[in-house]
């Protein structure tokens, strides 16, 4: 795997950025050493600091803001959200199967499960689990059905009934509670997100639903490289 880290004099954010891939490098357990550029010309990577994992920039074209020579991530900060890098990483060692878990396998995972079944290629196998499964919450299905995702299929599992060979990438999604354990060998990611059914307005309940399918939608077509759902 071939990293890079490209900066400019001006950019405030390399300090940030290199110590967050460095972190990530760890939990992926790489050992390849960062090359590092410095420079003025931000014309074709679109402002400082970029990272490119094996050639490609971390972050889509379409998403890119620059401020004089500086790149100007989420949330207005000159360095990528961890996740990002995390997403890049993923991409690059081609997991072959991805597991996403939280508690209940109701509401974040299955909307993970539904996403990613949608994104990935038809060679990579997309599994989602809990360590006390609840059912399928029904906001789940109307906000995948209503933007054209396929929710069939899609239902409540324990951790326990999945079988945890070539199992790639486990990616849980807790934010609030323990999340259950993956006693199998994976990469492991944790994407802690607040758990929409939690909400008990029912006038806002709906746009909770939403706000995590569009979060995961934005993290999950980082790991495929899919501009659209």
């Amino acid at each position: 795997m071939r990293i890079e880290l490209i900066y400019s004099e001006e950019c405030s954010g390399f300090e940030e950025t290199k110590k967050l891939i460095e972190e990530v490098k760890s939990v992926f357990g790489i050992n390849e050493q960062i090359t590092v550029v410095k420079t003025n010309d931000i014309k074709t990577l679109s402002g400082s600091p970029a990272v490119l994992i094996d050639g490609e920039d971390i972050e889509p074209a379409s998403g890119r803001r620059v401020s004089g020579k500086q790149r100007i991530y989420e949330q207005d900060n000159q360095f990528p959200p961890r996740y990002m890098v995390e997403a890049a990483f993923l991409r690059a060692a081609k997991p072959k199967k991805i597991l996403f878990m939280c508690v209940h396998n109701s509401a974040r995972s299955i909307l993970a499960e539904g996403i990613a079944r949608h994104l990935a290629p038809s060679d990579v196998e997309i599994l989602s689990a809990g360590s006390n499964p609840g059912g399928v919450k029904s906001e789940v299905l109307k906000v995948l059905s209503e933007i054209g995702i396929n929710t069939a299929g899609l239902y409540s599992k324990s951790v326990q009934d999945i079988d945890s060979k070539g199992i790639d990438a486990v990616i849980t999604l807790c934010a609030e509670e323990v999340c259950p354990v993956f006693l199998g060998k994976a990469i492991r990611l944790h994407w802690g997100l607040s758990d929409p059914s939690s909400e008990v307005d029912a006038g806002k309940r709906l746009d909770a639903f939403r706000k995590t399918r569009d979060e995961l939608i934005k993290r999950i077509s980082l790991i495929f490289r899919r501009d659209e759902v």
